[in-house]
């Protein structure tokens, strides 16, 4: 959020919007959801669950 907040790139996809809220309450950050999706390149590990 910081590159972004700074102008250095225009986008991002990581966050879910109470991430995104907690981090412009936090730092007031002028930045604002555009829309939703989802990623399907995500890889979930554990040292419990095999």
């Amino acid at each position: 959020n910081i590159t972004l907040n700074n102008g250095d790139i225009d986008a991002n996809f990581f966050q879910h919007q109470p991430f995104l809220n907690n981090a412009i309450k936090e730092t007031g950050y002028k930045l604002k959801a555009f829309g939703v999706g989802a990623a399907s390149h995500v890889g979930l590990y554990s040292k419990k669950y095999k």
